[in-house]
This record gives C-alpha cells, sequence and structure tokens, in this order.
C-alpha cells in the first residue's frame, strides 16, 4: 500500500512539473527550422531509447514500450510544454500521427501490424512457445542439441525480430543454462536468427515496413520489390550461414570428441582383456611350477617308500609290506594323482586340476596321450587345458547335489592331428557369446572376464591353423580341439 501511494505521490509531482514547463514555455514554435530543444546534444538525449528498452525488458510488451519512449521524445523536444508535445506527436505536418495515420499505405502496414500482433498474442497465449520449451527441456540431452533448438525456434517465430528474442529468450535460457551454455552465445544465437530471418521473410515486420516505404505510382509494388531484393540480402544469408556453422562445427566437434573418446575405451577393454589374460596364463603357470615342486617331493618320498618295502621284504616280513603298500596307496589315492602323459607341463597342470575335481566331488575320466613333441608352449598348454578345465568344473558346480558331476578328457593324436576333447556333465542352460562361435553362462554377464577363457583358447587354436568346434547339448557341454601335428610328431 505504502508503495502504491508513492508511485501515485511520484505520478503527481511528474504532472505538476510537466504542467509548471507547460506555464513557463511557449506552446508553438514560431519558426521550425531553426528551433532547438534545451536537450540537444546533451545525455538527457538518450533518455527516450533508455526509456524503451527498459520496459521492454520488464514489462515484454514492446510497441508499448516504444510509445512511451516516442512520448518521452516529444515531451523533451517540447522542453516539456504539454501543449506543444502533443502537437508535435499527433498533429505536426512533416511526421505527426495523425499525418501518417492519414496516408493509405501507412494505414495499411498498420493493419497488417494489427494482425500480426493479433498472431503473436495467439501463439504466445495457446502456449506454443512454451510447450517447444517444454519439449526441448525433455528431449535435449547435449550442449550442442540445446543451441541448435534454439537456432531452430529463432528461423521458426520470424514474423518479428522483437517478439523473436522475447521469446526464444525466455523459452530456451532454461535449457541452455541446464547445459552450461553461456549468456553471450545464446544472445548471440538468438540474435543471429532474429532480425536475418525476419528481414528475409516476406511474411515479417520488415516485409510490411518495406512495402510502406515503396512510393506512389512505382512499377512494382512493395512485396515484389521486397522479394526480389532477399538475394542481395548479404547480411541475413551470410550471418545464417555463420551461426549454422558455429552450431553445426560444435556439434562435429562433440560427434569427434565422443569417437575418441570411444576408441580410447576399446582400447583400454583391449588391455584390460590382455592383461588379464596374462594374470591367467600366469596363475595357471604359477599351478604348474607348484605341481612340479610336488612331484619332485612324491618322487623323492616314493624312493624312501621303495627302500622300506625293500627292507621288509628282504626281511621277509610279508604281512607288514601288504599293510604298508596299503597304506602307500590309499595315500596317493587320496593325495595325488601321477601321470605320465610324457610331457611334464601337461602331468602338472592335470594333477592340479583332477585334485581340484576330488575335493569338489567332481568325477573325472581322462586318456592322455602325447606325442613326443607337441605344437604348443607351455604357456599355451596352461591355458587351454587350464581354463577348459575351469570352464568344465564351473559347469558342474552349477548342477544340483543330487546329479552326478563328470569330466571327461581325452587327448591323442588322429590323422596327423592333435585331438583334444572335453566333455563335461551341465545344467544345459546357455547364454550365446557374442562373437556366435560358443556358448557359455556367467554369474555376471557385465564382467570384463566373461568368455576370455575360451576367447584365448580360440586365439590360441586360430593362432597353430587349428580348428575348435563347440557342442552343446541339454546333458553335457563338449569342446573338441584339433591342432596340425608335422609328420615326425605323428
Amino acid at each position: 500500500m505504502k508503495k502504491t501511494n508513492l508511485s501515485w505521490v511520484g505520478a503527481l509531482l511528474v504532472f505538476a512539473l510537466l504542467l509548471w514547463c507547460t506555464a513557463a514555455t511557449p506552446g508553438k514554435i514560431d519558426d521550425p527550422s531553426t528551433y532547438t530543444c534545451a536537450v540537444y546534444s546533451s545525455a538527457l538525449s538518450l533518455l527516450p531509447p533508455v526509456i524503451a528498452i527498459v520496459l521492454a525488458l520488464n514489462t515484454k510488451e514492446v510497441y508499448t514500450s516504444l510509445l512511451v519512449g516516442i512520448a518521452t521524445g516529444a515531451l523533451l523536444y517540447a522542453n516539456g510544454n504539454l501543449e506543444l508535445a502533443l502537437t508535435t506527436l499527433f498533429f505536426n505536418e512533416d511526421g505527426g500521427m495523425v499525418s501518417k495515420l492519414s496516408d493509405s499505405s501507412n494505414v495499411g502496414i498498420l493493419v497488417f501490424l494489427v494482425m500480426l500482433g493479433i498472431l503473436v498474442a495467439l501463439m504466445n497465449k495457446a502456449g506454443g512457445s512454451a510447450a517447444f520449451g517444454r519439449w526441448a527441456s525433455t528431449h535435449i540431452h547435449t550442449r550442442a542439441g540445446a543451441q541448435f533448438a534454439t537456432l531452430l525456434l529463432g528461423i521458426l517465430i520470424f514474423v518479428d525480430d522483437y517478439f523473436n528474442c522475447l521469446t526464444v529468450g525466455s523459452v530456451m535460457r532454461p535449457v541452455t543454462d541446464k547445459y552450461k551454455v553461456s549468456r553471450a552465445k545464446l544472445a548471440y544465437i538468438i540474435d543471429a536468427t532474429a532480425a536475418p530471418v525476419c528481414i528475409i521473410a516476406p511474411i515479417s515486420s520488415w516485409a510490411a515496413a518495406v512495402n510502406s516505404y515503396v512510393p506512389a505510382g512505382s512499377s512494382m509494388s512493395g512485396f515484389e520489390m521486397f522479394v526480389k531484393t532477399i538475394p542481395f540480402n548479404l547480411y541475413a544469408i551470410l550471418t545464417l550461414y555463420m551461426v549454422f556453422f558455429l552450431v553445426l562445427a560444435l556439434f562435429v566437434a562433440l560427434t569427434i570428441y565422443v569417437y575418441q573418446l570411444g576408441i580410447q575405451r576399446e582400447r583400454f577393454l583391449q588391455l584390460s582383456k590382455e592383461q588379464i589374460i596374462s594374470d591367467m596364463e600366469n596363475k595357471q603357470y604359477e599351478q604348474i611350477i607348484s605341481s612340479i615342486a610336488e612331484l619332485r617331493y612324491l618322487k623323492h618320498d616314493i624312493y624312501n617308500h621303495l627302500n622300506a618295502l625293500n627292507t621288509l621284504l628282504s626281511n621277509q616280513d610279508y604281512i607288514e609290506a601288504q599293510h604298508y603298500i596299503r597304506e602307500l596307496s590309499d595315500s596317493i589315492e587320496s593325495d595325488h594323482y601321477i601321470l605320465t602323459s610324457g610331457n611334464s607341463t601337461m602331468d602338472s597342470i592335470l594333477t592340479n586340476k583332477f585334485i581340484q575335481c576330488k575335493s569338489s566331488g567332481i568325477k573325472v575320466n581322462y586318456s592322455v596321450f602325447l606325442p613326443e613333441c607337441i605344437p604348443l608352449s607351455n604357456i599355451e598348454i596352461c591355458s587351454i587345458i587350464g581354463n577348459l578345465f575351469d570352464n568344465a568344473i564351473e559347469a558342474c558346480l552349477r548342477i544340483s547335489s543330487d546329479d552326478e558331476k563328470c569330466i571327461d578328457l581325452n587327448i591323442k593324436p588322429f590323422q596327423q592331428m592333435l585331438s583334444i576333447v572335453i566333455l563335461n556333465t551341465s545344467d544345459g542352460i546357455y547364454i550365446p557369446h557374442k562373437s556366435h562361435t560358443f556358448a557359455s553362462r556367467k554369474t555376471e554377464l557385465s564382467n570384463i572376464n566373461h568368455g576370455l577363457g575360451l576367447s584365448r583358447i580360440e586365439t590360441i587354436v586360430e593362432k597353430h591353423n587349428g580348428m575348435m568346434d563347440i557342442t552343446p547339448s541339454k546333458k553335457d557341454f563338449t569342446v573338441s580341439i584339433l591342432l596340425p601335428l608335422s609328420e615326425s610328431e605323428v
């Protein structure tokens, strides 16, 4: 209430001041050619445009703000004399509103602008621009997208440059702020689409203005002249080209950046996979070393056991010897597997895996016969046999406890090829690998380790020009590998 009273008091004081100026200054100009107002070439002469701009920004009413600015300019021109200001504003023969409105061409542009204002108001009241803003806030997810949407909205609202600036700015500002587009860049995009589009659009306030300036009796209409001058409006065309270039250049730059990030991610994943495979192979190799050491201790123990048995037999203590042999057999069966495939690395890794299977309640059937030389390094033997057994053990452990868990291994030469076949019981549930060359099932498909074991086996087989076949069924899962052997190896 107090602010309202102060506003009324201020308005009355201004009106009183204008009345005093009206009484103190002449109400007409004797010689317009020599007349100079008091604020001529002073800072106060900037007051009308400042008032118009401030009102337009605060009220969002462009034409009302311009009218107030014009009225302020008329008062300054008349040195505050209301009579002279009204006369100059409405009845001046050289530029008064009455004289201008009496011109048929000016009446036409006025009608056009009124209709344009109705259209703009209808668009605003109907919520078209606000709907675009809501759509943009839900469908735009990038900084480049926010700028491109601002560009498109600026082109769509082409009827008036003032309305374009106000509408696009208020609608797109929340979206551009969300994606950290600077206010300066937002202002540039709006300004670079508002006026340039308006001055080349045939249906716009600029087209109406140009139409009003065509002198009577011209060979062409104002509309025709406006359309013919569009190709020569280089300012508008080049400005639109530039704003499109900047927005699209940013989009291309972001696309390249995202692509580079994707490449770096793929490289990182590849390096991670290689590191994991290397760790797997090192783990398998460490198991081999441990198994070899265990076999050495076992060999040493066997030597001692044989000496003990020799002593018992020499003393003809046959009953004690039989008892000793029975205890030794039980100990070896429970703790050790002694394989003699001809390859110490193969014997070690198989021994380790057989012990693991026995502790997990998995029955192992095996037949292993190797030639003197096989086309695999010790690391490759670890990778193939270790990963095959790890996958087979994992599959067996998924089977319910009531069902039999079994792994069958068969390694032998076959028609100038080294045949490796491993079969394990399965629950019959598989998930195809992305390469469509084998099936598997992991507890966590998102794990980077998923499928690396079989992928490594596949890589080794391809390296040696071999073949690999996987046959899943409801009850078992079979992996068959064939590796070429030389004639000497056969």
